[in-house]
């Protein structure tokens, strides 16, 4: 019995939990994004003709209420291929700030894709809370 009511209250934390992670990031929306995240930190424009997509890679600081987030711009339909060049595009951002900064580690939360309509174009963005940490044993400060 003690078995089981832990499990029970276990899952009970787990739910808790992922509902509101879910409930922090309402205010994420493709309009949110276009009409308020005017200033990204970093934006890389990507060609379809060295890439499955055409996209931008948009970081953003303070933006609808995430302090670090990854955007993936994507235009055209919605399909299995995009969808994956998206993620992958993410991936390839982590892994090149993972291998130019050795005493961090950065990982990313997805959160969703949304479409967004400008003048007509299918566009879509992938939204990605980025979170970076020192890695264990890495040098707190500079040596004098």
């Amino acid at each position: 019995m003690r078995i089981m009511l832990s499990f029970l209250c276990a899952i009970a934390i787990m739910i808790g939990c992922t509902n509101k992670g879910q409930d922090t990031y309402t205010q994420v929306t493709a309009k949110g994004a276009y009409d308020t995240c005017k200033q990204p930190l970093e934006v890389h424009d990507i060609s379809p003709y060295a890439f499955p997509i055409a996209a931008k890679v948009h970081r953003h600081v303070n933006c609808l209420g995430i302090p670090d987030m990854l955007l993936i711009v994507w235009y055209g339909d919605r399909t299995e291929k995009n969808e994956v060049a998206a993620k992958l595009l993410a991936l390839m951002y982590v892994t090149h700030y993972n291998d130019t900064h050795p005493d961090e580690i950065m990982t990313l939360e997805p959160i969703k894709t949304e479409q967004l309509k400008v003048d007509e174009e299918k566009t879509y963005i992938t939204f990605n809370v980025i979170k970076v940490k020192k890695k264990p044993g890495a040098a707190r400060g500079t040596k004098i």
